[in-house]
């Protein structure tokens, strides 16, 4: 994507708070001309006090510098408050966006990507491109304006000045920045893609710290993380080499600008086509309104890293997720527990085997049913593609008689009460852990639902009970605890099927045959679809379909 266009796009990100955004131009601007104000009536005191002719009395200039003076605090307070509140407005709002399309990504598009470096994208890469809405739109604008304001000044006094200061206003404004970005945007892209791949191993690292203390693997991981660091630093010296470039050359030509300036209005007296107080005043404008030009110049060194990071961001909003909504879909069979799979066949779009194919199955309402195989036979596979995270590439499933990709995303799973392998605790109460089966669930049905899953003593147990805290991904807690919590939640959603991959596979024997039996017999109107290895966990199923490795 071309800077252009992402600086387009990132434009049309500004629409919602358009209002906003204007009114931080115009502080801006407003700011600027306090200050020309103030510099243009101090040249009018001072040539007054000299008996030069300066259209205004003395007591008129002193009073339009007071003005000017007073003026420039609330200016200069309007835009930078509207600039940074337009900003973190619109950060917030690309937050939630990019999130909403990670959960259409899940779980089939994020298989492949770094979680570290989707977190670097979703945090850091978002944070960066608050330059671009606080200190890039509005300073563009205003120098603009300043610009074209001191040009028809320069022109009201002496066309020829406006003349020779219009190529410098473009070069520092607009063939500088432009330059600058074509050269290091490359630079800028590796810089967001190492600093990416760096947090994405440290992620790694801190997850599994105790295996590497284990086996010894810390010096190692240490050497990689410094290397890592090492590649990271050569990359940002070279943005550092580009951003002093940038920041050199516009200062350069800002002061060759006013070496013309003098130059010209030196000239313009010599030959009586500008006096003294006009050229007094051409000088301070002059050099004044190149500050905002200058401004957008020493953007542009920044700007490399909020444009790679924009287009990191864009990247994965544009992804297109595996499976999608049907245009018209069908009204979603509520309280079915019928599931047919016909003649299915499946391939992962990553792989070139084949996982499943030609499986056949059926279930009426409260049925057991459990599938079986070796390891990589494809029974989690088929319970995806149940719960539609991939679509089969032969045959169909049908749910309540109805084709799961005629119903809508949200339908289809609003079916399914789902228990995976590696049950996932947020770093919250237990409690709220347990509600993520039902958030509006009220303290009572909690409790049932632990002691459904057998986990209910053992949170009582606990200092602050269910308001006890799991911990990062539940590390407060053991595998076999967290898979009982994980069971509880399950119990408490309020769906005709219920999913269970490995649902006892942490537990002993005994909690084992305490909550298969709460299971088969509690909820015995609903369709329970289990997936294990062990014979005692499926022993209690109507039917048992085995899944072959191909």
């Amino acid at each position: 994507m071309s800077g252009v266009k992402i600086m387009k796009r990132l434009a049309k990100e500004i629409k919602p708070v358009s209002g906003y955004m204007g009114l931080c131009i115009t502080g801006g601007i407003l700011g600027q001309l306090t200050i020309l104000g103030t510099l243009v009536a101090g040249v009018g005191i001072i040539c007054s006090y000299a008996g030069i002719d300066m259209f205004l009395s003395t007591g008129k200039w002193v009073v339009a510098l007071f003005i000017c003076a007073l003026l420039r605090g609330p200016s200069r307070y309007l835009e930078q408050y509207f600039g940074h509140h337009v900003a973190y407005k619109l950060l917030a709002i690309m937050r939630v966006n990019l999130y909403d399309n990670l959960r259409k990504l899940s779980p089939a598009k994020m298989l492949d990507k770094k979680n570290g470096d989707v977190v670097s994208t979703a945090i850091s890469d978002i944070e960066c491109i608050e330059i671009f809405f606080a200190h890039t739109v509005a300073p563009i604008v205003i120098a603009v304006v300043i610009s074209c304001l001191s040009l028809i000044l320069c022109a009201a006094i002496w066309p020829m000045i406006a003349l020779v200061m219009l190529p410098f206003y473009l070069v520092i404004g607009v063939v500088i920045p432009i330059f600058s970005a074509r050269v290091g945007r490359d630079t800028g892209r590796d810089y967001r893609l190492w600093l990416g791949d760096l947090k994405s191993y440290l992620i790694d690292s801190l997850k599994g710290i105790k295996e590497i203390i284990a086996f010894g693997k810390g010096t190692e991981r240490l050497g990689n993380i410094d290397k890592k660091g090492g590649e990271i630093n050569q990359v940002l010296h070279k943005l550092i080499r580009h951003r002093n470039f940038v920041m050199a050359m516009p200062d350069l030509g800002r002061t060759l600008s006013r070496v013309v300036i003098m130059a010209i209005c030196s000239y313009g007296m010599m030959i009586g086509e500008v006096g003294i107080g006009g050229s007094a005043v051409l000088m301070v404008v002059l050099a004044a309104s190149f500050t905002p030009v200058i401004a957008i110049s020493g953007l542009s060194g920044s700007l490399l890293q909020t444009f790679a990071a924009a287009e990191r961001v864009f990247a994965l909003e544009d992804e297109k997720p595996q499976v999608i909504d049907p245009v018209n879909p069908k009204k979603g069979v509520t309280n079915s527990g019928e599931i047919s799979f016909s003649n299915i066949g499946f391939t992962y779009p990553t792989r070139s085997n084949v996982v499943i194919n030609g499986f056949n199955m059926t279930a009426k309402k409260g049925d057991k049913i459990a599938f079986i195989g070796e390891s990589g036979s494809g029974k989690s596979t088929a319970l995806r593609l149940l719960l539609r995270y991939w679509d089969p590439d032969e045959g169909e499933i049908l749910v309540g008689g109805t084709n799961i990709k005629d119903v809508s995303l949200k339908d289809c799973r609003n079916n399914f009460a789902m228990l995976s392998q590696d049950t996932w605790l947020m770093n919250d109460t237990i409690e709220e852990n347990i509600k993520i089966g039902n958030p509006y669930a009220t303290h009572e049905e909690v409790v049932e639902a632990a002691k459904r899953a057998c986990i209910h003593d053992f949170i009582e147990n606990l200092t602050d009970g269910y308001q006890s805290h799991a911990g990062e991904m539940g590390s407060r807690l053991s595998g076999g605890e967290r898979q009982r919590i994980g069971i509880a939640r399950v119990c408490l959603r309020n769906t005709p099927i219920m999913i269970l991959d490995e649902p006892t596979s942490s537990l002993d024997t005994l909690n084992e045959k305490s909550i298969l039996k709460t299971l088969y017999t509690e909820f015995k109107d609903r369709t329970i679809i289990t997936v294990s290895h062990r014979a005692s966990t499926v022993a209690g199923c109507d039917r048992v379909y085995r899944l072959d490795a191909k």
